[in-house]
């Protein structure tokens, strides 16, 4: 009678597991990518977002299931976080990949001439330079890149803790002090000062040393401008969402009418900047497509300064994410269009750029939220305070006594509607 050879179909059965974990795994990844993209599109509290699964994660925490929108909430903040992570790791992976060294850099400056002069030329240029000073270049770009690799590290950390508010906060604020931080303390550094042009006459080293030091300038400004682009609309993004979250407060509504227009002050100053070196078509669209965004944000800013009922802010906020992402989307292929004509520049730089873009804007939005909620409740028990003090009598006449010097008059009538 023949014998049962008991590892036979064994390589099937573990390779149909694995197909099968990767498939689940697949499920469960795209799942999550769309639920996220959608709260991240929508920016609406009030509508209802948490899963039953999140909600499930959520019932250890002690009164949370008596506030569906503090639920709501959190599972947003998780959401984003979990956005700006996957982002910011592809941009992270896309400058890992494209990196290199200084040297290589140089010796790339003109790959279409082959000829034995351009060889040598390039060789004595990397010699003037000096191949140590050429490896300070290099330190302060995979300083600016570890930087970006722990920043998606603790995104992930801060969204892996999403249950636990308090060290999600704590993490994602580590998160951002790294993304922006790290790359001004480098900027701040003078890298001249860890070279050594010993090896020139003084004439030449000085015009070396000049030279350098403005290439260091522009390499700062490429690194710390896209950073600083998502500084302002991450914070006018997470004051709308806060006002979705207590639409009773008024608060969020008045730090979109101050940031708004600051933000586009600095776009201006950038086309300013930017036109004076190349003119570009395709760049001054794509900063009136952001600018148009802003001025979406302030043409409903009455409504956003004033108390709303829950279900006026969300339709409040639903007519002005549309023209708002419309207008980001087509500012973002433009700018897109812009980087990929630069020279030096390829789609693929443009794209990581983007990324890095878009991954920091969703950071900030979460650090931002995070803010001003606490601000929104520090006023409220603030003024609760105030009501039962002598203060509130001070306080109501310095206000009268400005109120008829004209100094409190604006645009935006919130409260005396």
């Amino acid at each position: 009678m023949p014998q049962h050879d008991p590892f036979v179909g064994k390589p099937l059965t573990v390779l149909s597991g694995i197909r099968s974990s990767i498939s689940r795994c697949y499920r469960a990844a795209r799942a999550e990518t769309l639920l996220a993209a959608n709260r991240i599109a929508r920016g609406n509290l009030q509508e209802g977002q948490a899963t039953e699964k999140e909600v499930q994660s959520l019932n250890k925490i002690p009164g949370l299931e008596e506030n569906p929108l503090a639920i709501d909430f959190l599972c947003w903040r998780r959401s984003t976080l979990w956005g700006a992570m996957i982002l910011g790791g592809l941009a992270v992976a896309i400058e890992i990949l494209s990196f290199q060294t200084a040297a290589a850099a140089l010796r790339g400056v003109n790959p279409g001439d082959s000829t034995v002069d351009a060889s040598v030329e390039i060789e004595q240029l990397i010699s003037s330079i000096g191949h140590r000073n050429l490896w300070v270049f290099d330190a302060m770009q995979a300083a600016f890149i570890l930087a970006s690799l722990c920043t998606v590290v603790f995104m992930a950390v801060a969204a892996r803790r999403w249950t636990d508010a308090r060290q999600s906060r704590k993490w994602a604020r580590i998160a951002w002090l790294t993304a922006f931080g790290v790359p001004i303390l480098l900027g701040v550094l003078p890298g001249t000062y860890l070279m050594d042009f010993s090896h020139l006459e003084p004439l030449e080293a000085a015009g070396m040393e000049q030279t350098i030091r403005l290439l260091f300038a522009v390499n700062v400004l490429a690194i710390g401008f896209p950073k600083v682009l998502s500084l302002f609309p991450g914070i006018v993004r997470s004051a709308v969402i806060v006002k979705t979250l207590i639409p009773e407060s008024g608060m969020p509504g008045w730090i979109v009418v101050i940031v708004a227009p600051l933000y586009s002050f600095f776009l201006l100053i950038a086309v300013g900047v930017v036109s004076q070196i190349r003119a570009d078509l395709a760049f001054l669209l794509s900063v009136a497509c952001f600018l148009g965004a802003q001025v979406a944000y302030l043409i409903r800013s009455d409504q956003l300064v004033r108390v709303q009922s829950r279900d006026t802010i969300s339709a409040i906020v639903k007519s002005i994410r549309l023209p708002v992402n419309v207008l980001n989307a087509f500012g973002v292929v433009l700018g897109v269009v812009f980087f990929s004509r630069l020279e030096g520049f390829t789609f693929v730089d443009a794209i990581q750029i983007v990324l890095s873009v878009v991954g920091n804007l969703l950071l900030m939005s979460v650090v931002s939220s995070d803010l001003i909620v606490a601000m929104v409740n520090r006023a409220h028990r603030e003024l609760a305070d105030l009501g039962q003090s002598e203060h509130a009598v001070t306080l109501g006449e310095k206000c009268e006594a400005l109120s008829r010097a004209g100094l409190t008059s604006d645009r935006v009538r919130s409260s005396e509607k």
